[in-house]
């Protein structure tokens, strides 16, 4: 009732708080008389309502935007609280992994199992993005890797296997970037997944978000825990759904097409059936049971040397197959490196894999050209070399432009990290350069526009 006690001049700016409470008491005292007061359950309730209609008065005269933005800030800011003062502990946490307590809805209710599909995601593409344009110069070297991509990109789309591959894109992230980079990976790639997951620290149903519950803080020195809690998670829901799982982190651009064209190849085929590579070869607890009618597990990346192994690079991401998925929750995720605080998930992953007999597989294509690029374009052409690998030992990669794969797969979008740090790129310019890299693989714009002088030679 007291609502339409609120005239408009009431709303207005000039009125002051003490000039609406007045106001209000004055109106109630005529409306319900001086016993209104009298009462004092009924003064809280007056009072009550006296705050929240100031609360209103004010409100109206923000602006959308910034309501928008300030009930969004609330939600997150309350969860994250939330969660700082709810420690969970390894051995509590119940699923049948046995590893993780799963996913909180964006209400806080645990149990929370999306469907991943990609049809409820909602990217919102920003407008003033002017894509073809030189209002965001890129250099010559992204630009003419993007240019040798993009034909073998189309072709995938157009031309593509009886039997597709169902894969699981995964993406690690937090809340902090899911108006920027989540936002730019649902409105680009993400949507050509058969099913799509964002490991966050908040549940946005239209980013494919979910809070999920992990050990230890959320910060990205704790990358293990949460990568961790996302392979159980995986496991415990969608492991029959999917044939094979990538994950990578916000900052990675995904050729989803090109992905599910080398999974469907003769190549993998040759390792689904038990075939080796060059790399299991030399792997010392590598295991590959030509007997077994099970088909073998996959564990696909670029394989970087470490101690006498090989681990996946984690910047471009990796791929595991349901076989290797479910051979390392059952056999090693539950038991080994359980409590270790820790950003290096990749190193780690590969360390739990080796205790299981699973090797990294050599992803190149038939020119020996790595399909996982897990440095950004300008790096990996000027600074990655096979002079790393000792054994076994790689033939040299050409020089230049001739080093990138067509058949790249996945692109390290670390812009801000390896050598730009002087201005040339930000992170807010890393959420850009994923629409760019859409468009232009899509063929929506020219690759080949010209360039402003400072971004000329990079």
């Amino acid at each position: 009732p007291l609502l339409t006690l609120l005239p408009e001049d009431t709303l207005s700016d000039t009125a002051t708080p003490r000039q609406r409470l007045d106001f209000l008491v004055l109106e109630v005292s005529s409306e319900y008389g001086p016993e209104a007061f009298d009462d004092p359950g009924r003064i809280w309730v007056l009072l009550a309502s006296i705050c929240f209609l100031c609360f209103l008065a004010q409100w109206s005269l923000l602006d959308t935007t910034i309501k928008q933005n300030i009930w969004v800030d609330s939600i997150k800011n309350c969860n994250s609280l939330c969660r700082s003062h709810r420690p969970i502990v390894a051995a509590s946490l119940p699923s049948s992994s046995g590893i993780t307590a799963g996913a909180r809805s964006a209400s806080g209710k645990e149990g929370y199992v999306p469907d991943p599909s990609p049809v409820y995601l909602r990217g919102r593409y920003p407008r003033r993005l002017t894509i073809c344009s030189n209002a965001f110069p890129m250099d010559n070297i992204t630009l003419s890797t993007l240019k040798k991509i993009r034909q073998e990109s189309h072709s995938s789309r157009e031309s593509g296997p009886d039997r597709r591959p169902r894969i699981l894109c995964m993406v690690y992230t937090t809340h902090l970037y899911h108006s920027s980079l989540l936002n730019a990976i649902v409105s680009t790639w993400a949507k050509d997944c058969d099913g799509f997951l964002a490991a966050s620290n908040f549940t946005d149903p239209s980013l494919g978000s979910i809070d999920l519950i992990h050990q230890g803080p959320e910060e990205y020195g704790n990358m293990w825990q949460k990568v961790r809690s996302m392979w159980a998670y995986v496991y415990d829901h969608y492991i029959d759904e999917y044939d094979f799982f990538h994950i990578c982190g916000d900052d990675a651009y995904i050729l989803v097409d090109n992905l599910r064209k080398y999974l469907a190849s003769k190549q993998i085929k040759h390792l689904l059936n038990g075939g080796t590579d060059g790399f299991p070869v030399y792997h010392r607890k590598a295991k590959v049971d030509r007997k077994s009618p099970v088909l073998r597990p996959l564990f696909l990346g670029t394989p970087l040397p470490y101690r006498g192994s090989f681990y996946p690079a984690g910047g471009s991401g990796y791929t595991l197959n349901q076989a290797a998925l479910r051979l390392f929750v059952e056999r090693a995720l539950g038991s080994h490196l359980v409590d270790n605080i820790d950003s290096r998930e990749d190193v780690f992953t590969s360390v739990l894999m080796d205790k299981i007999g699973i090797s990294v597989s050599d992803t190149r294509d038939e020119e020996g050209l790595f399909r996982y690029m897990h440095m950004n374009p300008p790096a990996f052409v000027q600074r990655f070399s096979t002079r790393i690998f000792l054994k076994p030992t790689l033939p040299p990669l050409p020089d230049g432009i001739k080093k990138v794969s067509k058949e790249t797969v996945a692109i390290h979008l670390n812009y801000n990290l390896q050598g730009f740090r002087k201005g040339k790129y930000s992170r807010r310019d890393v959420e850009e350069l994923m629409y760019r890299f859409h468009d232009i693989l899509r063929g929506r714009c020219d690759s080949s526009f010209a360039m402003l002088p400072r971004y000329a030679n990079l």
